[in-house]
């Protein structure tokens, strides 16, 4: 699974069940109804053993270190939530995160491979 795929799959996770986010749950477990962060959901949806860490799953499914997704994640919520990623048991601040997750998963990884071929092509003019 890719990472646009996995995150996305992972915020749809988190806002059905905003009871299983807890940001301070940094492990894949194998029950999707236990607690688990952002990265440890997408992890766990990804594939990922269970007993897996945060800092495992950040490199080897998205390719940048937990400290760059979480400041990717920040940045992609509203200024007054800055800080709602790193609650626990608040549906609200875990629907922020899944809309936060969508949003750096089509900033960052949302371009399929097809439509990069298409923007890497040498631009062709035509006259009228």
């Amino acid at each position: 699974m890719n990472a646009f795929d996995a995150l996305n799959a992972a915020a749809d996770h988190i806002e059905a069940h905003p009871d299983t986010y807890d940001f301070h749950q940094g492990m894949v477990r194998a029950d999707p109804r236990s607690y688990a962060c952002m990265l440890a959901h997408v992890g766990r949806i990804a594939g990922a053993r269970p007993g897996m860490d945060h800092y495992t799953i950040s490199l080897d499914i998205l390719g940048v270190r937990p400290q760059q997704f979480y400041e990717r994640i920040g940045n992609a919520l509203p200024y007054r939530a800055k800080g709602a990623y790193t609650s626990y048991g608040n549906p609200a601040d875990a629907k922020l995160t899944a809309a936060a997750m969508r949003k750096v998963a089509t900033k960052y990884y949302g371009i399929p491979a097809g439509i990069k071929k298409i923007f890497a092509r040498k631009r062709i003019t035509t006259t009228a």
